[in-house]
Order: C-alpha cells, then sequence, then structure tokens
C-alpha cells in the first residue's frame, strides 16, 4: 500500500539496501525520492542486486490495451514472472501484485516470502505481476502529464482481470485438461500489500467471478489528502526514550527555521549549506526513521539504529556546534551528522549539495523520460489517493514531523511543479480521493477476503483495522488479524523454515496457510456439487452409508455441510466420477456420498 511520496530525502546510512524483501511492499518515503534523486544523476546508483533477465521465472510478456474504457487499440507490454516447480494440477494459482515497483527487483521466487510459502504448501503456481508503467511494463513513450492519464486504479484493476481470464499457461506445464488454469476450474487467489493490498481487496470484490480469494495485507482502502496520522504512529508507539528524542529535536530545529539568523545555520548541522527550502529540509528529517519498514528481523531495522543515534546524542544534553551560538540537544547533533554522512556516501562523482536542492526545490518539470519511475507514485497521490504527509492539526502535539510540512506545501512543491497541463489532461487542484474510496472503502468485505494489518502500522489509519472502525469477527470465511506491535506488511517476509520464525509471525503463517487450504477445499466441493460447508453453507450428502461397508450415493456430490450418514464407508456416486464418503454419526458432518461429477479433490501433499 502502499509508500513513496516526496516527503524525505535520506534513509539512514545503515538501513537496508533497496530491493530487500522487507522494503518490497508499501508506499516507503525514502525509496521513491533516492530513486528520483539517482534518475537525476544526482546520487550514485545502487549496486545491481536485480533479478537477472532469462532467469528461470521470467520476465514474461502479457499483452495489454492501453486503455480498458476508451476503445483505443493501442497495446504494452506488462511484465510478469512465474515460478511454476511446486505445481500439480489442482493447486491454485497465486496472483501478487507487485504494485508500485519493478518486479525484477525481485532477487528471489521461491523462497523467503508469503505467496512463496503458499505456493510450495498447496501445490500452486506463483506469478508475480508488475503495475503498469513500472518496472518495464511502459504503457507510454515517455511520462509526460498527458502520458499518465491512464495510470489509475481502475486501469490496474482491468489489467490484473484480463490477466486473470487470459491466464497464460506456463511454458513446459502437461495439463490434464488444456482448460485447467481457467477460473472456472482452478482457484485464483490475489495477494498484495499496501496499495497492493488494496487492489487485493478490490479484485475480489470486484470481480468474484474470476477472483477466489484474496489476502490484503496492511492495504490501504481509505483515500485521503491530508495525512497527519501517518508521523503520529510513531509518537504513539515508538520507544519512550527515541520519541522524546524525535519530538524534542523537532520542536528545537523549528525554532531555529522560524529565525531568520539561525533558519540556515540550523540546516548546517545537517549539511545543507544551499538555499533548500523549510519544507523539503523539514521532508528531510523525517526521512531517517525507518518507522514504515521496521522488522521482525532485527538484522534489518534501521529504526532501531536510528533510535540508537539519537538517543545517544539526547543523553550528552545541550551541544556546541560551529554555525550557532547557543547549544541544541545532543539528539539534533546526533541526527544532523548522520545526515551530513549520509549524503557524502551517497552524493555522486562530481555533485554536490546544492544538485540536492536542486533536484527538491527547483526540479525540472520536463525531465519526463521513462527513466524518471518517481513520477509514478506521485503522479497517484496527486490525482487519486492525497496521502499529502503532514504535521498534525494541533500546534501544541508532539510532532515527529516538522510543522513546515503541511499538505498544501506537497501539492504546491510536488503535484503543481512537477506536473505541467498537457494538451489532453492536467491534474486536478486536489486529489479526487472518491476514486478510490468509492470502491469499497474501510467497509469493504466479502466472502474469502483475508485482511492482516500491523498493530503499529503507520498505514493502519488507512486500511480495514484502522482504530474507530468496527472490529472484524476472524472466520475461515472472512479471516482477519492484526499482528501485535506489527509494522507494515510483516507477514509478508517468511524464514524457510517457519517453526523458527517469532511466535507471533509463525502463528500468522499457519492461520494463512490454514484458510488458504479451506478455501481452495471449497472450491473444488462447491465445483462438485459439494455445498459450501467451508465457510458456513450447507452442503448435504445424498445417500445412507450402511454400516461400516460401501454406502450407496443417489446423488451428485459430496456434502460437507449437514450431510446424513449412519457409517464410514465409502460411498459411490451416480455421476461420472468416484468420490469418498465419511459420513458420521446420525445427522452429523458426513463428506458427502460420491464425486458426481468426477472432478478432483485437493491433497496438499
Amino acid at each position: 500500500m502502499l509508500l513513496t511520496n516526496l516527503v524525505a530525502l535520506l534513509p539512514l546510512l545503515a538501513a537496508p539496501a533497496l530491493g530487500q524483501e522487507e522494503d518490497e511492499f508499501g508506499m516507503d518515503f525514502t525509496r521513491n525520492l533516492e530513486q528520483r534523486l539517482q534518475n537525476v544523476g544526482v546520487f550514485k546508483k545502487p549496486l545491481n542486486k536485480q533479478m537477472r533477465v532469462g532467469s528461470p521465472w521470467g520476465p514474461h510478456c502479457f499483452t495489454q490495451k492501453r486503455s480498458h474504457f476508451d476503445g483505443s487499440t493501442e497495446t504494452f507490454c506488462q511484465q510478469y514472472l512465474v515460478n511454476k516447480e511446486h505445481y500439480k494440477p489442482g493447486g491454485p494459482v497465486f496472483i501478487l501484485d507487485n504494485g508500485e515497483s519493478e518486479v525484477l527487483s525481485t532477487t528471489t521466487m521461491d523462497k523467503g516470502s508469503l505467496a512463496s510459502l503458499l505456493a510450495r504448501e498447496t501445490n500452486g503456481i506463483y506469478v508475480k505481476l508488475e503495475h503498469r508503467y513500472y518496472g518495464g511494463s511502459n504503457v507510454t513513450e515517455d511520462l509526460s502529464t498527458d502520458n499518465l492519464r491512464w495510470l489509475n486504479v481502475r486501469e490496474s484493476l482491468e489489467d490484473s482481470a484480463e490477466f486473470i481470464r487470459n491466464f497464460p499457461v506456463p511454458d513446459g506445464l502437461e495439463l490434464p485438461e488444456p482448460d485447467l488454469l481457467t477460473p472456472a476450474k482452478t482457484p485464483f487467489i490475489y495477494i498484495g500489500g499496501s496499495y497492493p493490498g488494496g487492489k487485493a481487496n478490490w479484485m475480489r470484490k470486484h470481480y468474484p467471478d474470476i477472483v477466489w480469494g484474496s489476502i490484503g495485507s496492511s492495504a490501504v482502502v481509505h483515500a485521503e489528502v491530508d495525512f497527519w496520522q501517518y508521523f503520529d504512529t510513531v509518537v504513539k508507539h515508538g520507544e519512550p526514550e527515541c520519541v522524546s528524542a524525535i519530538t524534542e529535536s523537532i520542536a528545537a530545529v523549528d525554532k531555529l527555521l522560524d529565525d531568520p539568523k539561525t533558519n540556515a545555520a540550523i540546516k548546517a548541522v545537517f549539511g545543507y549549506t544551499g538555499e533548500i527550502s523549510n519544507w523539503s529540509f523539514g521532508n528531510m528529517m523525517s526521512g531517517f526513521y525507518g518507522w514504515q519498514v521496521r522488522s521482525w528481523k532485527a538484522d534489518t531495522d534501521s529504526w532501531r539504529r536510528f533510535c540508537a543515534n539519537v538517543t545517544a546524542g539526547a543523553a550528552q544534553g545541550q551541544l556546541t556546534v560551529d554555525s550557532l551560538e547557543a547549544p541544541i540537544p545532543g539528539a539534533v547533533k546526533a541526527w544532523g551528522d548522520l545526515s551530513k554522512q549520509s549524503i557524502l556516501d551517497r552524493l555522486a562523482a562530481g555533485k554536490t549539495v546544492d544538485n540536492i536542492i536542486q533536484a527538491l526545490d527547483r526540479p525540472d518539470p520536463n525531465n519526463v523520460g521513462l527513466d524518471q519511475k518517481w513520477r509514478l507514485w506521485e503522479f497517484q497521490t496527486c490525482t487519486e489517493w492525497g496521502y499529502n504527509f503532514a504535521s498534525p492539526h494541533d500546534p501544541n502535539a508532539p510532532r515527529a514531523i516538522s510543522k513546515f510540512v503541511t499538505a498544501n506545501e506537497y501539492r504546491k512543491n510536488n503535484c503543481y511543479a512537477d506536473y505541467l497541463p498537457g494538451e489532453h489532461f492536467q491534474l486536478p487542484d486536489i486529489a479526487d480521493v472518491s476514486k478510490v474510496n468509492s470502491l469499497g472503502d474501510y467497509s469493504i468485505a466479502a466472502d474469502r477476503m483475508a485482511t492482516v494489518d500491523g498493530e503499529w502500522d503507520p498505514w493502519r489509519t488507512m486500511s480495514v483495522g484502522a482504530e474507530g472502525q468496527p472490529i472484524r469477527e476472524d472466520t475461515i470465511a472472512r479471516p482477519h488479524r492484526l499482528i501485535p506491535k506489527g509494522a507494515h506488511c510483516w507477514d509478508f517476509s517468511t524464514l524457510d523454515d517457519i517453526t523458527k520464525e517469532p511466535k507471533d509471525i509463525r502463528e500468522v503463517h499457519e492461520w494463512e496457510l490454514n484458510f488458504v487450504k479451506a478455501w481452495i477445499q471449497q472450491f473444488y466441493d462447491e465445483k462438485n456439487g459439494n455445498g459450501n460447508s467451508t465457510t458456513g453453507g450447507d452442503g448435504h450428502g445424498n445417500g445412507n452409508g450402511h454400516g461400516n461397508g460401501n454406502g450407496h450415493g443417489n446423488g451428485n456430490g459430496n456434502g460437507n455441510g449437514n450431510g446424513h450418514g449412519n457409517g464410514n464407508g465409502n460411498g459411490h456416486g451416480n455421476g461420472n466420477g468416484n468420490g469418498k464418503g465419511n459420513g458420521k454419526g446420525n445427522n452429523g458432518n458426513g463428506n458427502g456420498n460420491g464425486n458426481g461429477n468426477g472432478k478432483r479433490r485437493l491433497s496438499f501433499e
């Protein structure tokens, strides 16, 4: 959900490298801005840790329409990866929506993620589908305002629907039926985290004929223009010593920014010796937290490392620095030292801090080449999502972000400055969030729609698990889980052996495996006329078992609901295939008498 606004400049020096599983899902601030500064040549490009083209998984190309709604005939190549190594006929297809990143940033498709775990444990196919415009799925020849007009949620949802309706059978698979891998004969389960988590929910809700189930992790289903709650989560849930160091530092820096005599001097403490706006500078400060991408894997948790630095600085009390006459909190100096080192570490050869400031405060709106991928998610926020990160409305509230960061400044410095009006399209004055919220908003629900939230996720306020929303019951039909103290998309990362995971994470993964297996079984039960018992429906067996011998079924299906059986024998249906019956006791929950239409029942072995 996903996450990439120009609200921060630099991640902590020791933060995880981009492309790691922990950073792959979610609208992470720093990733988008780092990409912007790399694309314009100010920052060094990272070492290439991407999947090699021509890997066992792809990329492959699916031909999509440029628009599904305007009648045009232009097409583009939508990239995807596919792992078929665990597939057995009868297994499901998992579609993982890759959201606002490129599929080739993936380092592996066979381990380390929820989707690979589910595919391995259910004999399934795992597909990672790239979002239009992102990565190599280029829709147009450049990213001008006009050419971005097909970048919206509804076009993307229809892309996914077309992909499922015309699912390309992976090369090398031998199928017992040529149309086996279609939604009529195989359960398709859509998965996403953050923005793609919202898409997963919407795919299940609005395309129920082709999407059998969905899992939305940290799924953002509510759009809002002024998103001040994001950084409020840091204040509410961060470690008290660290939060105290942050809020005191922000208050001290804002006071110095207010005074023309000290404005430039405090920016110099952080390594900014040119004329950088208060808005950009305030954004830069909050980019160090790493709160959203806190990890249950301690060795990749940049938040902990940031806190260790600023709390150590705070313990030193007030300190004197060369550029200011009065002393400043030690946490501010520690924060500034991190910023200076991070700048030095990232600047490309021949570039200076002035080049950073130019890219932030005076961008070139005519630089719209396909390599300027930072323009994509920002465009989506400016048109449909909002998510203008801002300081709290209460000026007296403790703040983890500068008071100079406001929703109005976001629109002025990002939306209006970066996207010149085109001949066919221009940005609205304010993002039309109704286009997102009309898809279901907080109340979205459906059978076989699973929602997973992190208790301390800054995006939780935009998900179905937001505080103040009705608490959802957790059932097989409508699973819901709140991970204690969890951050963004915590369930999307796995260990190869989930029994070695922390208890809360292991239990979530076991829970997900349980309901997914039940959904898959229900798919085949319903296709075989066996009722809907796995999610509360009533199926009825049509014959009686006799003692411990062979029961004789009179119908075409297994009843998984209130079937009637008097024994444990094998029932024989009158259809075209044989099925197994396990009727237990009078009026018990028998598994029916006869697999009448001869379709398979899944075995997770």
